[in-house]
């Protein structure tokens, strides 16, 4: 699918999200989130790539943001979002990066069809990296829902996280009803200006949940020690269903761990 231009609703609404009201929602959208660094070892991505596709089939997601997924980087050289898009029966989006051998690529599958998309490249960065925002508008159950991904600049970089913090949230209020997902490289502190301004802005799905911040550790995979790995919520009044939100993965995935909630009206 083509990325176009966007029209922009320039509506906000504050966020409010309520974990205690509901248990067995009649309508629902499970999400998920997961650097999968580009399938873990490039020798046997062949082997990762499946081992992803089961995992995703187990959860039976309607949403997921995939970071570090390069276009190709199997063996046979199938491996790749369109093909999730297609095991998992979904649509989806994907940018693989301006430079061809620095390809930090992104994905945005979803069980609904994309009615509008769009990218924009995030200039503040000093890795070799492309640093980018995907986003696509969809129709669901519980109304229009557009879903951004990204990941940013390592946690050192905290100039440029914090600039980059700032463009997204420029774009991402000019939606209702937004789902931010992504590796945002932002340990969760609030001694650092970046994970202030993204917890006042949106809505932190691992903490709404009733999760305590260290719980929910996802990198590195092998012994967690930071949290920066992220599913954000920003717009209606968004019900966290009990008992969903929760860790994925482990080592033998990829240097990070996954994330996974469900969200009602």
């Amino acid at each position: 699918m083509a990325l176009g231009p966007l029209l922009l609703d320039n509506f906000y609404a504050e966020i409010n999200v309520d974990i205690n009201s509901i248990s067995e929602p009649k309508q629902s959208l499970r999400i998920v989130t997961f650097n999968i660094h580009q399938y873990w070892s490039q020798e046997d991505a062949d082997l990762f790539a499946n081992k992803f596709l089961s995992l995703f089939k187990s959860i039976n997601p309607d949403i997921i943001g995939l970071q570090e997924s390069w276009d190709s980087y199997s063996s046979n050289e199938t491996f790749n979002v369109a093909w999730f898009a297609i095991k998992l029966n979904m649509y989806y989006l994907k940018f693989a990066g301006s430079n061809s051998s620095y390809l930090h690529g992104l994905g945005i599958l979803s069980r609904y069809p994309f009615i509008d998309s769009n990218y924009l490249i995030l200039k503040d960065s000093d890795t070799i990296f492309t640093r980018t925002l995907i986003w696509g508008q969809i129709t669901t159950p519980v109304g229009n829902i557009t879903v951004f991904n990204t990941h940013l600049d390592t946690f050192p970089s905290q100039p440029n996280q914090i600039n980059q913090t700032r463009v997204i949230y420029n774009v991402t209020k000019n939606y209702s009803n937004a789902i931010l997902l992504g590796d945002l490289n932002i340990p969760d502190s609030l001694f650092l200006e970046s994970y202030r301004f993204i917890t006042e802005k949106y809505e932190d799905a691992w903490v709404a949940s009733g999760h305590k911040t260290y719980e929910g550790r996802t990198w590195p995979s092998d012994l967690p020690l930071l949290r920066v790995d992220y599913i954000l919520l920003q717009g209606r009044h968004w019900l966290i269903v009990k008992n969903t939100t929760r860790t994925l993965g482990d080592v033998s995935y990829s240097d990070h761990l996954g994330l996974t909630t469900e969200i009602t009206l």
